[in-house]
């Protein structure tokens, strides 16, 4: 399981627990969802990314190939994976807190 299986079992087990006990083979599903999200990422991230600027040092463009990938990441993961939770009631508030009279 890559990267992206784990950050989105993580957030499944905290904010989608009913649905996370169905699944039959969690590791399957999250692998696969996984493998699934580094593709998307890496092809908005491509396609996000400019030509080289003139004058651009080797470290600016790493640094702007590595923003592209961060923004890529940001965007798919917001809305294939933190997107989606059980506990819509209450968006800001850790499933464990309990409010309080």
């Amino acid at each position: 399981m890559n990267r992206y299986g784990r950050i989105a079992m993580t957030h499944w087990r905290t904010w989608r627990p009913e649905a996370y006990r169905a699944l039959p083979n969690p590791e399957d599903f999250f692998s696969t969802l996984g493998d699934s999200l580094m593709e998307e990422i890496i092809d908005l991230a491509d396609a996000l990314e400019e030509l080289d600027r003139p004058g651009e040092s080797y470290l600016e463009k790493v640094g702007r190939l590595n923003m592209d990938r961060l923004m890529a990441e940001e965007k798919i993961l917001g809305e294939r994976v933190y997107a989606i939770r059980e506990f819509d009631d209450e968006p800001d508030q850790d499933p464990e807190e309990t409010p309080t009279p």
